[in-house]
Order: C-alpha cells, then structure tokens, then sequence
C-alpha cells in the first residue's frame, strides 16, 4: 500500500489538519494510484463517476488509504459518488470526517 507520508504530524490550531495539508494528502494519495500524464494534476480528475478512471477495486483501496493515512472510519453507506467523484469531494469529505473526530 503507498505511503502518503506523515502529513498528519502537521496540524493548525486546536490539533486539526488544516485545509490546504488535507488537500495535499489527498493529492498525494490519489497520486499514487493514477498514472498522470506530464502536467496532468489529480485535482482535476474525474474519479467515481460514469466514465471516472477508478474502478471499484481502486476505489477501494484509495478508502483504505484515507482512512488508514487520516485515522478515520468510512462507513459503506459514505461510499458514494458525492464523497468521491473528485479531488475536491474527497478532500471536503475528509474534512468533515475529522471535524466530528
């Protein structure tokens, strides 16, 4: 499995992970999991959606990832394509995630 690196070492105010080291956790996350052409950026692709470059099993290991990197539990009923249809949607699911730890 990849290794996101210690990003959670890292936190703002009150002990939480601000935005921008959430954001840059999930793109490393995603990164090593999507093959990227020459400039391409991660926040900019389509991931769970119809015609999305995830399939389940990726999917399922980038779960795996983000709850293992940011000590979170994902439950089945927030695996959808609103949570993870995109950079973006992960990493505002992320943080709503650890805003209720």
């Amino acid at each position: 499995m990849p290794d996101s690196g210690a990003q959670s070492s890292r936190k703002g105010p009150g002990g939480k992970l601000q935005r921008s080291q959430i954001e840059e956790t999930v793109h490393k996350i995603l990164g090593s999991f999507v093959t990227m052409g020459e400039g391409e950026d991660s926040r900019k692709l389509v991931l769970l959606t119809e015609g999305g470059i995830f399939d389940s099993v990726t999917a399922l290991e980038v779960i795996l990832e983000l709850e293992r990197h940011f000590k979170i539990v994902i439950r089945d009923d927030e695996v959808c394509s609103e949570n993870l249809e995109s950079f973006e949607a992960i990493a505002r699911f992320v943080e709503a995630k650890l805003s209720t730890v």
